[in-house]
């Protein structure tokens, strides 16, 4: 394989430079290959929400449900957290409003920390957010489940046609004092 052309971006500035360098070929975007853990635990389990992508946290949050999408070209990362245990109507609104705004093919992590549920099950506006990711396909999947202290970990792709669901999306729920939950996809892009 020739590669026409070499790229090197700046990504995070710390104590130390850390690059992507990609390489071109023929006009577009070698395939690349994002090696996720995504890791929940609840009050009882560790109290834990981690986002990793080859090995690098993107994401560490305090109480509730943790968020953090990918743009599926760019594979630049936003994130928010939501504190539905301790004001479960006005943060279910704000993460059901968060994950609505996103763009199509948007891949997705939700994680719970702590407790996501404490008052009240989350509401019906977040769990018909998620089916838009791929959440319907899979029963262990339906966050209306979640119990006190539960731990939760998915991923999935904002999809518009939900024919398209590719065969990564995963999810896994145990209840309290059970474990944690994890979920182990490696997903392919053609990110820039």
């Amino acid at each position: 394989m020739t590669y026409q052309a070499i790229r090197i971006i700046p990504r995070e500035w710390h104590s130390l430079p850390c690059l992507r360098v990609d390489l071109l070929h023929e006009g577009c975007y070698a395939p690349t290959s994002h090696k996720f853990v995504v890791t929940s635990k609840g009050l009882r389990d560790g109290k834990l929400c981690s986002v990793k992508v080859n090995g690098i946290e993107k994401e560490k949050a305090g109480r509730g449900f943790c968020v953090v999408s990918f743009d599926p070209n760019t594979f630049d990362y936003k994130s928010a957290s939501f504190d539905t245990s301790g004001d479960p109507d006005k943060q279910s609104a704000h993460m059901a409003s968060f994950l609505n705004g996103l763009r199509s093919n948007s891949i997705v992590a939700i994680v719970v920390r702590e407790d996501a549920v404490r008052r009240a099950n989350v509401s019906e506006n977040v769990t018909t957010s998620m089916i838009g990711f791929g959440a319907d396909e899979d029963v262990s999947c339906n966050i209306s489940d979640l119990g006190h202290f539960d731990s939760y970990a998915f991923i999935g792709q904002k999809l518009d046609d939900r024919s398209d669901r590719p065969d990564w999306i995963s999810c896994k729920h145990v209840k309290a004092g059970a474990g944690y939950a994890v979920v182990k996809p490696t997903i392919t892009t053609k990110s820039k």
